[in-house]
């Protein structure tokens, strides 16, 4: 089974870049993204988006439900929204 790094480093070698140049244009840098590919760093949805987005691929593919790292606080609800009236959304 393919890692999310294998799969990244998959797609990036497929459109002929090094990690050098996928870190430049995402904002990642090299190291981050040979951490990631490497499966020593998890990504943050963000950097996900940004290498799909410059890889030219759908999100999907790579399998974002697991990226969300553990350590990440679960965000509440702002303004009231999941409580009572508030969670069937705004009145018209």
């Amino acid at each position: 089974m393919m890692t999310l790094g294998d799969r990244i480093r998959y797609y990036r070698e497929r459109k002929g870049w090094s990690q050098s140049q996928l870190g430049r244009a995402t904002g990642m840098g090299q190291t981050r993204l040979s951490k990631i590919e490497n499966g020593r760093s998890k990504p943050y949805f963000w950097e996900v988006e940004r290498i799909a987005l410059y890889l030219e691929v759908p999100l999907g593919w790579f399998d974002t439900l697991r990226v969300v790292q553990a350590e990440e606080p679960v965000r509440q609800p702002m303004h009231g929204w999941g409580k009572g009236r508030a969670a069937m959304g705004p009145q018209a």
